[in-house]
């Protein structure tokens, strides 16, 4: 209860306003909700606490300085909220969005202090890390990970591309354009300068397995990725759907 009396509040929602496609993630004991969706041109920027012992909502005084996003990644390092990918409002495109290649931090303990941080972006002349997406660069409903216990960060699957031109399911989803292990990216924060968190190393695996399901061929829509130890592990099913095949990405320290 102390902890939860010193964090920043705004408004008077009692609860985060209905959404969908928003990130979550764990945070000690509470569950961290960002941005998400209610309906077509109207993406949420805001953060959200739920506290997991004593059930209230808290929102953070602090929104995205990008202006709201649905389908992004989200993953806690310590106390930081990572926030990478995603989709966003395109100006002037009346309700159209287009894939975001940035990823961001935001201290969750102290929130007020700093604000968010921009950890890369996908403008290498931006003095920033290049965020090196699937296909065309992003990562769209992607998933965050983390290996060696917790000190190396994922960003693996979702989708590479533009998601107004894909083709849809009836739920809104894309059916086509998803992100192989190749294009997962690896990365590690640490303290800089002013104590503002920085990505102090970073790399993209580039090794794909030779043919089968996640060679050449692109995975399709109902590939799982799920971290373990040292590796990532994906598993589908093959062409012909008879076998389920595994295949793995292993990361040093």
């Amino acid at each position: 209860a102390e902890s939860l009396a010193r964090l920043p509040r705004t408004g008077k929602e009692p609860a985060p306003a209905e959404r969908a496609h928003h990130a979550a993630a764990a945070w000690g004991r509470h569950l961290v909700v960002f941005g998400g969706e209610r309906g077509r041109g109207r993406l949420l920027a805001d953060t959200w606490l739920l506290d997991g012992t004593l059930g209230g909502w808290s929102k953070l005084a602090i929104a995205l300085p990008k202006g709201g996003r649905s389908r992004a990644a989200a993953a806690v390092s310590a106390d930081l909220l990572l926030i990478c990918g995603g989709e966003a409002l395109v100006a002037g495109a009346h309700g159209a969005t287009a894939p975001v290649r940035d990823c961001w931090a935001l201290n969750l303990a102290t929130p007020g202090a700093l604000g968010w941080t921009c950890l890369a972006h996908a403008d290498a002349g931006a003095g920033l890390p290049s965020l090196a997406g699937g296909a065309g660069g992003a990562f769209v409903s992607a998933s965050f990970g983390a290996l060696h216990d917790g000190h190396t960060l994922l960003v693996f699957g979702g989708h590479a591309g533009d998601m107004n031109g894909a083709t849809r399911d009836q739920y809104g989803d894309a059916r086509h354009g998803f992100c192989a292990p190749a294009h997962t990216w690896a990365f590690r924060v640490a303290t800089g300068a002013d104590d503002a968190p920085v990505v102090a190393r970073s790399a993209r695996c580039s090794r794909d397995a030779d043919g089968g399901l996640f060679g050449p061929a692109e995975p399709g829509a109902h590939v799982a990725f799920v971290p373990c130890g040292d590796r990532l592990l994906a598993c589908g099913a093959d062409e012909s759907g008879d076998r389920l095949v595994v295949s793995e990405l292993a990361f040093t320290r």
